[in-house]
């Protein structure tokens, strides 16, 4: 609260007048593993499981059905205009929330806090499905709205929100 303004944002010279950060290298090394496992899972994703994911994204069928599949074939499928109905939904009362109240989050920085978890949706789902290790976005949400909004600490605690909640 010592370097937060009126508006809750940061005071600069309050800021700068207050204490050197105190970063420890366990830290440091903490956040350089994590941010090379991050971009390695998008890699890994995109190299080793990439033409099966294209094949898929084609309707092309990779696999013969289980029997899993076979008894799941009984059930009539979900319209797609559910999903986008809902989706539409959340979506529109979502920016309404962000703009009644006052988190300083611009609607852009709501759509980049949707588009992160599907950004990583899949490779974290094949890194789970292979290693049964869970890949958050702890990082990525730390980082991302922290360097799009800088100086506005309730609008980086919203997207996070909004990042987390996409995310599981």
């Amino acid at each position: 609260m010592a370097i937060l303004g009126s508006n809750t944002e940061i005071n600069q010279t309050a800021y700068e007048a207050y204490s050197p950060i105190y970063v420890s290298a366990s830290l440091n090394m903490t956040y350089t593993v994590a941010y090379a496992l991050t971009t390695a899972m998008l890699v890994h994703t995109a190299l080793w499981h990439g033409p099966r994911i294209w094949r898929v994204m084609r309707r092309q069928r990779v696999e013969q059905p289980d029997i899993h599949a076979k008894l799941m074939m009984e059930y009539e499928d979900v319209p797609r205009w559910w999903y986008l109905g809902v989706f539409v939904a959340l979506f529109s009362l979502s920016v309404v929330c962000v703009q009644v109240f006052d988190t300083t989050l611009p609607v852009w920085g709501l759509i980049v806090a949707i588009l992160i978890p599907i950004i990583y949706f899949l490779p974290a789902a094949f890194i789970y499905a292979s290693t049964a290790q869970i890949m958050t976005l702890n990082l990525i949400s730390q980082l991302v709205p922290g360097f799009l909004v800088a100086g506005k600490p309730v609008a980086v605690m919203v997207s996070r929100l909004y990042i987390f909640e996409n995310a599981y």
